[in-house]
């Protein structure tokens, strides 16, 4: 039986939030996904994801984190499974403080519908080991085991 990847959508737009919802469908990968429309409700939801799809700048109370302040949150938390953070934002500016938090990509809004995530590659990588930067993907049968490296002063690079 196939792992099924855990996936967060958390986007304060609901319509933003479906559509990415309905971008990860058409990837074909056995995928269970959650929406969330701010990082409070993320964080009181206290699921493990796989992969967080991340807005940057959302509205939020209680703590009042936006997408930046969540994923350092996620990241300085210490949890035995980190996820993959793809953020999905409207401002280019960020882009560099999404290296501080390990972000595996950063998609500008609209999102093009020819989006790729290398989570769901697929089809003729059965049994290889696919190093994309500091993220490691094995492909076994219908399984995709993913192992994302955040140690301090390594660049992800082989040597």
């Amino acid at each position: 039986m196939a792992e099924t990847i855990k996936i967060a959508v958390c986007d304060d737009e609901k319509n933003i939030r479906s559509y990415l919802v309905s971008l990860i469908k058409k990837q074909g990968g056995e995928c269970g996904i959650t929406e969330y429309a701010s990082a409070d409700a993320y964080l009181s939801d206290g699921k493990e994801h796989d992969i967080i799809f991340l807005d940057i700048e959302m509205g939020g109370s209680g703590a009042g984190l936006d997408g930046m302040g969540l994923a350092r949150h996620i990241r300085g938390m210490e949890a035995q499974k980190q996820p993959i953070i793809i953020f999905v934002t409207g401002y280019e500016k960020y882009v560099y403080d999404a290296f501080d938090v390990g972000a595996f990509q950063y998609l500008v809004k609209p999102v093009d519908e020819a989006f790729h995530v290398p989570c769901f590659v697929g089809g003729g990588f059965q049994g290889e080991k696919i190093k994309i930067g500091g993220v490691n993907i094995k492909v076994k049968g219908d399984v995709f085991h993913v192992t994302v490296m955040l140690q301090q002063g390594e660049t992800g690079e082989d040597k």
